[in-house]
């Protein structure tokens, strides 16, 4: 049983490395997003969804306030220009205010990131 055992343990070190990394990997593209929020917008939270095996993608899910329509079209600009970021999307819903708008952006990160 000591050989069967072998082939298992190392699947289990292997997903938890990759876990590691990607878990890491997910962490520093949080720090470059916040890092570019524009100073017409304030962040209430980042969220990150895993992926499974219906969805093989990772998503972040941004959220927070917005001065004003064209700043919160600006930071999507700037959001879409990130070599990690598949696509993006923010509900019409939240163009509705024309100040001080509440806002989540729906992020899809490239899977070869």
């Amino acid at each position: 049983n000591e050989i069967l055992d072998k082939p298992r343990l190392l699947n289990e070190t292997v997903g938890a490395v990759l876990s590691f990394k990607t878990k890491f990997e997910v962490s520093n593209k949080i720090s470059e997003i916040k890092n570019s929020v524009p100073s017409t917008i304030s962040l209430d939270a980042i969220s990150i969804t895993q992926k499974t095996e219906k969805n093989q993608s990772i998503n972040m899910l941004v959220s927070g306030v917005a001065k004003d329509r064209s700043s919160l079209i600006a930071f999507e600009k700037i959001l879409k220009n990130f070599s990690f970021v598949k696509s993006t999307s923010i509900p019409v819903s939240n163009f509705t205010k024309d100040f001080d708008l509440p806002f989540t952006v729906t992020i899809v990160l490239n899977s070869a990131q």
